[in-house]
């Protein structure tokens, strides 16, 4: 009798089960249909245009210059900017190069470092490619 009543049991959860998933698989189906094919209409942009449509023309342009003047395998120093929150997308564009955050702006850090500094913006003009002497030459301006 308890076997019978566990396999009852059984079947009554199994069909509870169905009933709170059947009607919810095809909405999900399509939805997720739906997000494929959005993403296959941007199968054929470059870099450059998907980081187009999230940031400024401005951005887009410094993001390139300094990947095209900071190697891959470089650390660099990131000051963080005005807006609070560029540095994280600073970071994640120039990745793999790596950063050292500068906690202070206005020193040096002792014993040298890397060759470049990376000041972050979202805004216009964007993020700002400095040589570590030029940076500490002219008074860590922001």
């Amino acid at each position: 009798m308890y076997r019978t009543f566990r396999a009852w049991l059984g079947l009554a959860g199994l069909l509870a089960y169905a009933a709170f998933a059947v009607p919810r698989i095809v909405p999900a189906l399509e939805g997720s249909q739906k997000r494929v094919r959005e993403a296959g209409r941007h199968l054929d942009e470059t870099e450059d245009a998907v980081l187009g449509r999230f940031r400024t023309h401005s951005y887009v342009k410094a993001i390139r210059r300094i990947r095209a003047t900071i190697p891959r395998d470089a650390a660099y120093f990131l000051l963080p900017g005005d807006d609070g929150h560029g540095d994280y997308f600073v970071r994640f564009d120039l990745a793999p190069r790596r950063p050292i955050l500068l906690d202070k702006p206005g020193e040096a850090p002792p014993g040298g470092g890397p060759a470049w500094v990376v000041i972050s913006r979202l805004d216009p003009p964007g993020p700002e490619v400095l040589t570590t002497a030029e940076f500490f030459g002219r008074g860590a301006r922001r």
